[in-house]
């Protein structure tokens, strides 16, 4: 129960975290343009779910859309990998985003904290939700 608890205080205090560094370095910097870095984590967030990636091998989604085993395995790994290639071009925003308004890196590394404490706290989510 308490690692339980622990981990979900760390998810909460690192989606908390990510959102001040974001926050803070697009108002500081009046930069707003890296806040587009939200919508490939959204949509990266909820890819797998709708490629069946969150149910390992759960006959009722499998069998929904009278797929065989092979083509569910196959529509799982696609969300998982749509997912890792969002996260990753999420990166990249910010970087084109402030190259272009010639304000230097401290911001870019501010935003890119912001998508770490984010990533980490996804995979702290599929940990204690998902993959339990």
């Amino acid at each position: 129960m308490n690692a339980h608890f622990a981990g979900i205080f760390s998810l909460i205090l690192l989606l908390l975290f990510g959102c001040i560094l974001l926050i803070h370095a697009c108002v500081h910097y009046a930069d707003f343009w890296s806040l587009l870095v939200v919508v490939p984590a959204v949509i990266a967030f909820f890819s797998p779910a709708v490629c069946y990636g969150y149910n390992r091998m759960d006959d009722v989604f499998r069998n929904a859309g009278n797929m065989d085993a092979e083509t569910f395995r196959s529509c799982r790994e696609m969300g998982w990998a749509i997912a890792g290639v969002l996260l990753m071009a999420s990166y990249g925003i910010p970087v084109l985003a402030w190259y272009n308004a010639a304000l230097g890196w401290p911001g870019v590394i501010e935003v890119d904290m912001a998508l770490n404490c984010w990533v980490w706290a996804y995979l702290i989510w599929l940990r204690i939700f998902v993959f339990y």
